[in-house]
């Protein structure tokens, strides 16, 4: 540049400067961080007056800095750029950058997806480079790939990649269970037993069985602690933990108290994580996940409590939780009045 007379100008410079970065936030070329601040230092735009709108700024930087970051397919270029050592860590960057480049093909995210831990990997690698700014990465990141992957690894909440990914691990589980079945029964009874078979089937389906009664469980709570509006007419959301409590309480009565737990247990967590979700803000402990974990170890405690010291007992071990679960619902109702109210 100090051989073209034209930028010896100050004027012109600044012109040239200007047109430059409006260029660059167009077409975003990649480039290092460094290259980005020379230039920003040579035509005087390094500074608080120049002008620049600091976010926009960031962001061009974080930009063309992924886009220089990515654009190779050299895996030990990729590693230096990444400032990566592990050999481990440098196959694994390598792996998911061209994984991310590649169009969405359901096959292809099938069979990356029945190692359960890839998503993970996957949405940390992707945070980490972007400074947790995917949508800044280069276009040459396939945005459905990215998207698909982000979404599977979500842990708070039950997405549908999550439950694609889940459900075709556990059909594999299943195909493999019923492949493995004839050589499990002959290997157990030493024939081939329908019996043997079903048996072995199921006991590799446990893991699959788990983690189904987990997703609708989860699906569950989220469903339950939707906001819901105050009117007159109040959904049957509303009225679920009342409703599984009686039916717990009921089933007890009738001297199934192991059946009425399978109700009152869940009224009870649902009832207290609400109560804890909508109006514990304040109190962070009370929404950590270590002391909702410590609420519902108790129950187990308090029943061999009672059972241990029970002689002529008044009211039933379900019966204490049902009350302490209708104890948390109506807490939460009569705050959900207080503030409708003040809103009103």
């Amino acid at each position: 540049m100090a051989g073209r007379p034209e930028l010896w100008s100050l004027q012109r410079k600044a012109r040239t400067g200007h047109a430059l970065m409006e260029k660059l936030y167009r077409q975003v070329p990649p480039m290092p961080a460094d290259c980005l601040a020379t230039l920003l230092r040579f035509f005087d735009l390094d500074h608080a007056l120049a002008g620049h709108d600091p976010l926009a700024l960031l962001q061009l930087e974080r930009r063309t800095r992924l886009a220089w970051q990515l654009e190779v397919a050299d895996r030990e270029v990729l590693a230096a750029r990444l400032a990566i050592r592990s050999s481990s860590q440098r196959r694994r960057a390598h792996w998911i950058v061209r994984l991310l480049m590649r169009p969405f093909r359901w096959p292809r995210v099938l069979f990356v997806g029945m190692n359960s831990a890839n998503a993970g990997l996957i949405a940390d690698f992707v945070d980490g480079v972007s400074d947790n700014h995917p949508e800044d990465l280069p276009a040459a990141i396939d945005r459905r790939q990215l998207a698909f992957w982000r979404a599977a690894a979500e842990r708070d909440r039950v997405t549908r990649p999550r439950l694609i990914l889940g459900g075709a691990r556990n059909a594999a589980m299943l195909l493999l269970g019923m492949l493995l079945a004839p050589l499990l029964s002959q290997w157990f009874s030493g024939r081939m037993s329908l019996q043997t078979m079903l048996i072995a089937i199921g006991m590799l389906m446990i893991p699959s069985a788990l983690w189904a009664l987990w997703m609708a469980w989860s699906l569950l709570v989220s469903w339950y602690l939707r906001p819901e509006c105050m009117t007159a007419r109040r959904s049957v959301r509303a009225y679920l933990v009342p409703a599984l409590c009686a039916g717990g309480v009921v089933l007890g009565a009738e001297g199934l108290d192991g059946f009425g737990l399978v109700l009152i247990a869940p009224a009870f967590w649902l009832a207290v994580r609400r109560y804890w979700y909508r109006h514990a803000s304040r109190h962070a402990l009370l929404r950590s996940g270590h002391v909702r974990l410590m609420s519902l170890l108790a129950i187990p405690v308090l029943h061999g409590v009672l059972n241990a010291g029970r002689g002529g007992e008044l009211v039933s071990f379900g019966e204490i939780i049902a009350a302490l679960a209708m104890l948390a619902w109506t807490a939460d109702l009569r705050k959900q009045r207080q503030r409708s109210a003040e809103a009103g």
